[in-house]
């Protein structure tokens, strides 16, 4: 069976959503009636609580039913848009994140072909927006450059925009966060549309001030001048293993537990590819050994299971439990046991690994590198080095079966559709927060301009002599 894997592409008024300016010459957008939107609202609410085995977790069956009461009848005519903005809120109480909604097919695949995207690649910290690629035709601005405000708008309104409406699990933002660092400009296109130019307010690495004036480009603009201007000298497979430190350690990098992202995007396959990780580091005598999960957003528990079986003597439960919602009633969910091949006792393989390991995160280590990454911190195998993971360590939601999306029938948004908890981890020590390193290293703007890694350097010069 398989964990969902969220794909991804590519505070203001509560019940409205901020209006672009400057918007693209395109045909009007089309406005929905009342009725359309409470039929699509409605085909959400529903499918929410009947299939999301989470719903309550962190909010109560009361209070979430307030929140969905009073978005429904504060519906008004709408854009795609502005409905997508409206009905997003819904996150920061749903708290769940593989329950993602997208605009349509339709309206994403109009902008990608046409319309002007922010031409920067940018970093938030939690406090500053900090420009890392200028990927612009006016090419003005240097790499450390702070983001004030675009058009008129405080960066810090719009990214607490954003994040009230992007998916996490509990309280946990790191994923959120890292959503935004990754895919800053498709989601600022979601929820504020694709202006043609952009009025910047920013603060240069000395101090200084300024505005300026920079054109949208089109994705193909973009990609143009970024490969022109930062040319990738390796691509790196889905899996790699290399030796570091004078070839005294190993590093396992994985950038997905996901079968057919691996087969069709990297043409790899798991388990050949770290069975012949460990002949390598078996053949060269490595007896210490740093997987890289960071980015790794899930995919397959099974492959999950598979690489736990290399690194553990002993038997082990991967997850304890696989449940469905069985009935949705006025005091909240009935969840019913299923079984399923990731749950049960799992036995390690013939030969382990039995070297230190240090596992690396960030807040893209998420889905089923929690569950990795909870159950080596749990059986205290592994010293885990980054930043806390993305999701939640204890309760996920899963797609199994039919799978696939539920798209609302008028606007066509859609919306990731989970059908079952997977739990895991020991319930006593549930906090709603994600896996938390035994050493924070944070990554930051500079580190990422300098092409620097703080995680491996940390390692190097703190933790090389470990005995």
């Amino acid at each position: 069976m398989r964990i969902s894997l969220i794909r991804l592409l590519f505070t203001l008024n509560l019940f409205s959503c901020i209006m672009t300016v400057q918007a693209q010459q395109q045909p009007a957008p089309v406005v929905y009636t009342i009725a359309q939107l409470q039929e699509d609202f409605t085909v959400l609410r529903n499918k929410l609580e009947r299939s999301l085995s989470n719903l309550y977790l962190y909010t109560p069956k009361t209070k979430l039913d307030q929140i969905f009461d009073s978005l429904y009848r504060s519906l008004k005519p709408m854009t795609e848009q502005e409905f997508f903005c409206h009905i997003t809120y819904v996150q920061s109480f749903v708290k769940d994140g593989h329950s993602n909604i997208y605009p349509s097919e339709k309206s994403r695949n109009e902008r990608d072909a046409q319309a002007g995207f922010f031409p920067f690649q940018v970093n938030w910290d939690g406090s500053k927006l900090i420009m890392i690629r200028d990927q612009s035709a006016e090419k003005a601005l240097p790499a450390g450059t702070e983001f004030i405000s675009f058009n008129g708008r405080p960066v810090n309104e719009l990214i607490g925009y954003m994040l009230d409406r992007l998916v996490r699990d509990g309280p946990n933002l790191s994923y959120p966060v890292w959503i935004l660092n990754s895919y800053f400009r498709s989601y600022y296109s979601f929820f504020f549309g694709n202006p043609e130019q952009f009025r910047i307010r920013y603060r240069l690495p000395d101090g200084n001030t300024g505005e300026t004036d920079v054109r949208a480009l089109t994705r193909a603009e973009i990609k143009k001048n970024n490969e022109e201007r930062y040319p990738v000298i390796n691509q790196a497979a889905g899996i790699s293993a290399d030796t570091i430190f004078n070839k005294q350690w190993g590093l396992l990098r994985i950038k997905s537990w996901d079968a057919s992202l691996l087969r069709t995007q990297y043409h790899q396959r798991f388990k050949q590819e770290t069975d012949a990780a460990f002949r390598k580091f078996n053949e060269t005598g490595i007896t210490h050994l740093v997987i890289d999960l960071r980015d790794n957003q899930g995919g397959d528990a099974e492959n999950g299971i598979y690489l736990a079986a290399q690194l553990l003597s002993e038997p082990f439960t991967y997850v304890r439990s696989v449940d469905a919602v069985k009935e949705h009633a006025d005091t909240g969910q009935v969840l019913d046991g299923r079984r399923d091949a990731m749950t049960g006792i799992k036995s390690p393989a013939e030969k382990i690994f039995s070297g230190k390991l240090f596992i690396l995160t960030n807040g893209g280590s998420f889905s089923n590198s929690g569950i990795f990454c909870s159950l080596m911190k749990a059986k205290q195998r592994a010293l885990i080095i980054g930043t806390e993971t993305g999701g939640n360590s204890h309760y996920i939601t899963g797609d199994f079966g039919a799978g696939g999306a539920v798209i609302l029938p008028n606007t066509g948004l859609v919306c990731d559709k989970t059908n079952y908890r997977i739990s895991f981890g020991d319930p006593a020590t549930f906090d709603g927060r994600g896996v938390t390193p035994d050493h924070f290293v944070p990554t930051t703007a500079a580190d990422i301009i300098s092409g620097r890694d703080p995680v491996l350097e940390f390692i190097r010069t703190k933790l090389l002599q470990t005995p």
